[in-house]
């Protein structure tokens, strides 16, 4: 004899589980097939919330299911103690999630420190390179005096040599020609010291650019780290709204 379903039971587990329909024919319980009904009736019932595997055959087309042992009070039980379940670990998840997307934010904040901290830096070691340059143009100024000074005091020599008598001429000329070998030998040094100075001036200007380009590179990693955290508050306030 066929064992045909005749009604649901409203609030059992087949009710709950959704697959069975009135008119499904039930083929097989645990395995065993051919049952008749007293059969049947003794694989089904059990110690509530065990499980049992039925299967059942509809318009030739075979499906298993499981369904909890048990009356509709005790299924309702289970149903409510699983969504409970099943929302609690959703929210550990959740809470799970925001905790390491708060690390994160941490680490992101600790990250915008550094990159200020850095550029404070740069600002502070362009600052001595910009002092340090203003430093060395007055220096190259005082040495442009001096070399005109000594080009003066070079140029009057050679004048005063030119209209001396020929008789204080052979007597001055020894004396003006060491003076003259003196004031073009620190003529010499001064022209070498002018040349370093720009030189080194040269260098602070490369110096500089590169603590520029630096700055605003550290600028610009800072400026995209907060576009960043505003699109971390606008998802997480999205997904509190929605909520």
């Amino acid at each position: 004899r066929e064992l045909v379903v005749s009604s649901l039971v409203p609030g059992c587990s087949a009710h709950v589980n959704g697959t069975i329909r009135v008119g499904d024919e039930m083929v097989e319980a645990e395995g065993v097939k051919g049952l008749d009904y007293k059969h049947a009736r003794e694989i089904i019932l059990g110690r509530q919330g065990t499980g049992v595997n039925l299967s059942f055959r509809r318009g030739g087309v075979t499906f298993r299911v499981t369904l909890t042992r048990g009356n509709s009070d005790f299924v309702q039980l289970m149903s409510t103690h699983n969504a409970l379940a099943m929302e609690n670990e959703n929210l550990r998840s959740q809470l799970r999630r925001q905790n390491d997307e708060s690390q994160l934010q941490g680490k992101q904040i600790e990250n915008a420190k550094e990159q200020v901290r850095q550029i404070t830096q740069v600002q502070v070691e362009l600052t001595t390179a910009i002092s340090e340059n203003d430093s060395l143009k007055k220096s190259l100024e005082e040495q442009n005096i001096r070399i005109q000074e000594l080009e003066q005091r070079l140029n009057l020599a050679e004048h005063d040599s030119n209209i001396t008598s020929r008789s204080e001429q052979q007597h001055d000329d020894a004396k003006a020609s060491v003076d003259n070998s003196k004031l073009r030998e620190k003529l010499s040094k001064l022209m070498q010291q002018k040349i370093d100075v720009l030189r080194e001036t040269e260098t602070f200007k490369a110096e500089i650019q590169s603590l520029h380009a630096k700055t605003a590179s550290l600028e610009e990693e800072v400026r995209l780290e907060r576009q960043l955290r505003h699109r971390d508050r606008d998802r997480d306030s999205d997904r509190d709204r929605g909520r």
